[in-house]
Parts: C-alpha cells; structure tokens; sequence
C-alpha cells in the first residue's frame, strides 16, 4: 500500500516549469545568453513569486542571480527556489551561466545541479502510527540559449531570441522509475520605441512549449524619465495577458542603477471562481554595478627629461 501511494503521488505531481509574470525583468531566467549582456559591470537580479494564496497554501518561487558583463563575454549564476502544497514539494536549483558574443548574435550556455524533495512531516493521517517517509532526487540540468538585437533606426530596436531547457533529459522521479523533465522551449521578443526623449514604449511577446503545456504572453510596458539632472528616475507601467490563463498588471521605478517592481495577476481561467480572479502577485529587484572610472591626476605630469 505504501509503495501504491507513492507511485499515485509521484504521477501526480508532473507538472511544467515555473515561470514569473515579469519575465523582462529576470533575463537570465529566459535565456543564459543574456548572461553580462548589459553595459554596466555587473549585475543583481532577484525576483519573488506568490501564486493560488487565496485557495491553498501559497506556491512560493523565489530567484536570485548575479552576473558580470566581461566585454565579449558573460559569466554569472542563478540560484531558483520553489515550494508549493501541503507536502512541500521543493526544487532547489543552482545554475552556472556562459555567454559569449558571436557575430551580431550572443550564445548562452545553462549548467544546473536540481534537488527535488518532498516533505511529509507535515501531513496528518487518519491512523497515528501511519506516515510516509520524505524524498529527495538530485539531478543535472543543462539549457542553452541565444538572442540578437536589430536596430531598425536611431530611435527603434527589436530584439528577438530562442532558449531550450532541460536538454539531457534529466529523470527527476523519487522512486525507481521515469519521471523525465522534458524540453522547454522558449520563443520571445521585445520592440523598443522611443516615443520622445522620455517615453519608451515596449511591446513584448514570450511564448513558451513544454511537452503538452504552452504559454503565450503579450504585453506592452510604457516608461517615462523625469527630468533630473542629479540622479535617473524612471516610472515604469505595464499591462500583458497570459493567454486563457490572466490579466498582469505592473508599475516599477528606477532610480540610478536601482529596479524595483510590483506586478499582480488577475486569473481570468476556468479556476477564477475559486480564487476570486486573484492569482499571485511579484515584486523585482534590479541593481547594476558600473564600471570602476579611473579618475584623472588634478596635477600636472613632469616632462621625463626634468
């Protein structure tokens, strides 16, 4: 009976990858070839999720990356925590990120070491004496990704790529049977316009494949910079649709080298009855460290033959 259940629970607990609402604001979560793509020196990326708090015990995924801009390449880590239900199911994953510029193009390379694990001890039983041990399965995770951006004009950009996750298959089942993590592909684009000197607006499209689950995100963020001279404000507002799935409102600012974002999703499926159209909420965070500028002596260098 005990092996029984753990089989049915083991079944039971396929389900596609995590995702985040604000995928702009995690790059390296969409794809490793965004690893040190950025002009600054390094960066800190790190991102909250809560999901289905209104029904259950929230899903909670958690990530934070650090990666540095080494001119033509990238190199970085990420570390993703996720947990959900009653039984806290967790994932628990570190991944390495390499990128490289090739051409007009830039190649990402993802090595990760995953733990799955469920938790028992927190389930109650009809019978006392009854439980179920906790388990736990480590495996390798590989992906790999690339992007390229297009300037249309001196105000214009487009910027398009492709990712694939998962690409040796890694079998990720507790017991002695398959469980295989299958390939997530990963399509997105995002279309800068410079309206005037200080609104950007960027139409955005992310679709993703795993197995028989797909993802289809439109959005569109508009941003504006107030004129300081001292110090870089930016406010930021968006709006993008899960298709069938929900509606995702955001505002952010930046301040200087500083991101910060709030995000909530309006579920708009089949469950919204069960969850009074609340689905989860994120908040982001970004901070870029600039390049170290050697400043100039305030005297005047000597000839060499005095």
């Amino acid at each position: 009976y005990f092996w029984l259940v753990l089989c049915f629970i083991s079944a039971s607990l396929l389900a596609q990858d995590v995702h985040f609402s604000q995928w702009t604001k995690n790059p390296v979560f969409v794809s490793p070839s965004f690893t040190g793509s950025f002009s600054d020196k390094m960066r800190i990326t790190a991102q909250k999720r809560e999901q289905w708090a209104s029904v259950t015990i929230p899903f909670s995924t958690n990530s934070f990356s650090l990666d540095a801009n080494l001119a033509k390449n990238g190199l970085g880590g990420q570390v993703i925590f996720d947990q959900s239900g009653s039984s806290h199911l967790s994932l628990t994953q570190l991944n390495l990120h390499y990128s490289r510029s090739i051409s007009d193009w830039r190649l990402g390379l993802s090595f990760g070491l995953a733990q799955r694990r469920i938790d028992y001890t927190d389930l109650v039983f009809i019978d006392p004496l009854e439980s179920i041990v906790s388990l736990s399965k480590s495996y390798l995770d590989f992906g790999l990704g690339l992007h390229r951006q297009f300037r249309i004009n001196n105000y214009n950009e487009l910027q398009i790529g492709y990712s694939v996750f998962h690409i040796n298959s890694p079998n990720r089942s507790f017991l002695n049977q398959e469980d295989i993590l299958t390939l997530r592909h990963q399509f997105f684009s995002v279309l800068q316009f410079d309206l005037s000197n200080q609104v950007n607006l960027n139409p955005s499209l992310l679709f993703s494949n795993q197995d028989k689950q797909r993802e289809l995100v439109l959005g569109t963020e508009l941003s504006y910079e107030l004129n300081n001279i001292n110090h870089e404000v930016i406010l930021f507002g968006s709006a993008s649709y899960r298709v069938a799935d929900a509606i995702i409102l955001a505002v952010g600012t930046k301040y200087n080298q500083t991101f910060i974002g709030l995000n909530v999703d309006f579920n708009v499926s089949d469950f919204s009855p069960a969850t009074n159209n609340y689905g989860a909420w994120e908040i982001s965070f970004i901070h870029t460290i600039k390049h170290r500028t050697i400043s100039r002596p305030n005297y005047q260098a000597c000839p060499s033959f005095l």
